[in-house]
């Protein structure tokens, strides 16, 4: 069986993706200074690109007038740092709290996107979050989702924080 070939990479924005890709931006770099106390330096993003390298990916899902998730990848090394930074303890003291930092890092982030996108009668949820982590996967989404990939460092890490929506609500 072969696999539908991935739409071109492209920076150009579809339709209400700035608003989203803005909102998602600024909600990252605020978690990251305030409650992680990492500040994150930001680069432009790119849309429907291949899937950054990670070994720890925490996804929360959305849904109110779009469907998505949104997802935090990073390495493990900035895994262990952000966990130690939140605990504040060593990073070889944290290794078993990845998961469960990790998830709580895409829950703020996803917390405070939905807030932003949220107006009105337009409610918005999110779910619980789910932390994968090894080594060589990936993650296969449907072949029409848009997908947006916000890309940052924090010290010599990089951490990409993708937006994943259903296709027909940009």
């Amino acid at each position: 069986m072969t696999r539908p070939a991935a739409p071109p990479a492209t920076t150009a924005a579809p339709r209400r993706s700035d608003a989203m890709v803005e909102h998602l931006v600024e909600t990252t770099l605020d978690v990251f200074a305030t409650m992680i106390a990492r500040p994150l330096q930001s680069a432009p993003p790119t849309y429907n690109t291949a899937q950054p390298g990670a070994a720890v990916v925490a996804t929360v899902g959305f849904t109110g007038s779009l469907k998505g998730l949104v997802v935090v990848r990073c390495s493990k090394a900035a895994g262990l740092e952000i966990t130690a930074a939140m605990l504040g303890l060593e990073p070889d003291a944290v290794v078993a709290d990845v998961p469960d930092a990790m998830g709580e890092v895409a829950n703020m982030v996803a917390g405070g996107f939905r807030t932003k996108m949220s107006s009105g009668d337009d409610r918005w949820e999110i779910t619980m979050p789910v932390v994968t982590s090894g080594e060589q996967f990936t993650i296969t989404y449907s072949t029409d989702t848009f997908r947006v990939v916000c890309p940052f460092t924090m010290g010599s890490h990089d951490i990409f924080v993708e937006l994943v929506v259903q296709p027909d609500q940009r």
